[in-house]
């Protein structure tokens, strides 16, 4: 098979996919939940873990408090559980990524995002 650096092809796609950049200086690996930040490594929890991969998936774009609530936690959680998460992530990824929707919820800012509104 195919082989670049020790690692088969399939090996290095399957890596790639599995990171998430999120703006210059910070990727998140989904598998390992760790996040390098500027050349430290951090680690999420399973929870920050989902409320990210939710932001990420509609990067850009508002998730409701509620949205989070239905899919994380079926709908049986206090609305402000969220901005704790949110805190904790923005502790660990820095304040720019993750904006609020004042009174609606929050949106993942990455860097092409970030660059489209400069």
């Amino acid at each position: 098979s195919e082989r670049s650096g020790g690692y088969r092809l399939g090996e290095l796609q399957e890596a790639k996919s599995e990171a998430m950049d999120l703006r210059a200086g910070v990727t998140f690996f989904r598998r390992s939940n760790v996040l390098m930040v500027d050349g430290q490594k951090k680690y999420l929890t399973q929870m920050e873990k989902r409320i990210l991969l939710m932001l990420y998936e509609r990067a850009g774009q508002t998730v409701e408090r509620s949205e989070f609530i239905n899919e994380i936690w079926d709908g049986y959680a206090n609305q402000r559980i969220i901005d704790v998460y949110i805190r904790k992530l923005r502790a660990k990824i820095g304040d720019d990524i993750i904006q609020t929707t004042l009174g609606k919820g929050y949106k993942l800012m990455t860097s092409k995002k970030l660059n489209d509104e400069t």
